[in-house]
């Protein structure tokens, strides 16, 4: 964190090569200057990962993608367009496509990469998306109740 206003921060990104005992800089400003609450931080190898940034009510978040290591980082975007059907308690909430926009942080099993989208972070209801092709491309998978 390098600073902080009203419930949200600005992040750095730094590494060690030497278990801690010394720090670089990687990245002033891996979120594209948007501010909020970092959700995580996951890499798969040394260069590839992904940091989750969450609003500060924590009903909406942003997932960026590294293929360098952290030096640079661009928006994740999930193909919403899509989407063919919505969880089972969506009408009976009222909730639309639109609400959901909480990404859940990625998980990687086999190879594939799985991203589930939620109203908010307390959810458990949403979409689940996969990318085959290390988060270059996505696709719509199912609902999860």
């Amino acid at each position: 964190m390098t600073d902080a206003a009203a419930g949200s921060r600005f992040y750095g990104l730094e590494r060690t090569v030497n278990g801690g005992s010394s720090w670089e800089d990687v990245n002033g400003n891996p979120f594209e200057g948007n501010l909020g609450v970092a959700e995580g931080l996951v890499f798969f190898d040394e260069k590839f990962g992904f940091a989750g940034l969450s609003g500060a009510s924590q009903t909406h978040s942003q997932l960026y993608v590294t293929r360098d290591g952290g030096e640079n980082f661009e928006s994740v975007q999930l193909p919403m367009d899509t989407v063919t059907e919505l969880p089972e308690h969506s009408a009976q909430y009222g909730l639309t496509l639109e609400d959901y926009d909480y990404c859940h942080m990625p998980e990687e099993e086999d190879g594939v990469l799985t991203i589930k989208v939620t109203s908010d972070v307390r959810e458990s209801e949403g979409m689940l998306f996969e990318s085959r092709d290390e988060g270059r491309t996505w696709r719509f998978v199912s609902v999860v109740q």
